[in-house]
């Protein structure tokens, strides 16, 4: 149930920004992906066609290479 409340709430969070920034898609992954990152593992695995399992796996990865610098 908290997992569920909260991915609703991210998208919603989600869509009021695109709405209230007058941003696109795109515009908002450049403002929130760092380079390196893990949300830009995770989307590189997306953007690949890969599952969200592999780009949730990626992302994880990425977090404990970047910890371990």
């Amino acid at each position: 149930v908290m997992a569920r409340r909260l991915s609703e709430r991210t998208v919603e969070g989600t869509i009021s920004t695109l709405i209230e920034k007058h941003l696109s898609c795109e515009e908002l992954i450049k403002r929130v992906a760092s380079k390196g990152g893990t949300t830009e593992a995770a989307l590189a695995i997306l953007d690949g066609g890969g599952t969200l399992e592999e780009a949730v796996k990626a992302a994880l990865d990425r977090a404990r290479l970047l910890s371990k610098e």
